[in-house]
């Protein structure tokens, strides 16, 4: 099973991203993940799939699954800045059961911490 790792990244690291080749991209993706070079990322371990079926809405869903895909092995997913505004406001106004409000409280915090300090944000399937 593959696990979705979420990681804030800048601006410029996001246009890094989208605009090289796809097996570059997953290198910076994974060097950004082990440095933290923007503050720490976070995992909900295997529990991604359960929560973004509990989720009502597609913006909440892409939350937890990726926005725009940037490679499909291992898959990559990036949100803009202003992409990150509108899943972390999805995130902040969906409800679920008990079981998946924790890791909803999870990536609730990640999007809205990413969104504070205008950062990107992207999803590593490892």
């Amino acid at each position: 099973m593959l696990i979705p790792n979420y990681l804030p990244i800048t601006n410029d690291q996001y246009e890094q991203l989208t605009s090289t080749d796809e097996d570059t991209a997953v290198d910076l993706a994974m060097d950004w993940m082990e440095e933290e070079t923007t503050g720490p990322g976070t995992d909900i371990d295997k529990t991604a799939d359960d929560l973004a079926t509990a989720l009502t809405t597609p913006e909440a869903k892409q939350a937890v699954t990726g926005h725009t895909l940037l490679c499909e092995d291992p898959a990559l997913y990036v949100a803009s800045p202003q992409q990150t505004a509108v899943l972390a406001q999805a995130l902040a106004d969906s409800t679920v059961d008990e079981d998946a409000q924790p890791d909803l409280d999870t990536l609730t915090d990640f999007y809205t911490t990413a969104v504070t300090n205008n950062h990107a944000t992207a999803i590593l399937y490892n």
